[in-house]
């Protein structure tokens, strides 16, 4: 489920303005921040990942590391938690968390339909969560909204994943 805060697109405009303006007027300090993060083809996208990555808790040392491409890679790697919360004969889903370092919690989901699919991992542009779940109910929820809008076939999952929610839902005492 991707963070409604975060909208990728107009944060890579604004970015790539920045970077288009300063190399026009060659102001060199701002030249040099990006030049950090690689060529004009990778600056801005490694900004952004950058950027987020800090925004999440991690540090400069784990945020600002490359792959043999020249693009940052992804620190938190396969660390994350996976539950099946709905099956049937043929259809599963799965929901995955990862807890990451500012200590919020990032969700997504999979789910075989036998022909179709569809699968998320958590990412750090993930909308974040306080509980872990928090996160599962709300990774759940995602998944029911898109099997009710029609954009996939496992309708035989809603009952279960409907159940599911509620059980997140309920309190507990202790």
């Amino acid at each position: 489920m991707i963070d409604p805060g975060f909208n990728y697109l107009k944060r890579r405009e604004a970015l790539q303005g920045r970077y288009d303006a300063r190399t026009k007027i060659k102001n060199e300090c701002d030249i040099a921040y990006f030049e950090k993060f690689g060529d004009e083809h990778h600056a801005v996208e490694n900004v952004i990942k950058y950027e987020r990555l800090r925004f999440c808790g991690y540090t400069h040392e784990e945020a600002f590391r490359f792959n043999d491409c020249g693009w940052i890679i992804d620190n938190y790697g396969n660390k994350h938690k996976t539950w099946r919360v709905a099956q049937t004969k043929n259809v599963f889903c799965d929901i995955h968390t990862f807890q990451i370092p500012n200590g919020k919690w990032v969700s997504g989901s999979t789910y075989w339909g036998g022909v179709s699919g569809y699968g998320a991992y958590p990412s750090i542009y993930g909308k974040q969560f306080n509980t872990e779940r928090e996160a599962k109910r709300g990774e759940i929820l995602y998944v029911i909204s898109m099997i009710e809008k029609g954009h996939d076939e496992p309708v035989e999952l809603l009952p279960q994943l409907k159940k599911a929610a509620a059980d997140f839902l309920q309190l507990s005492l202790f």
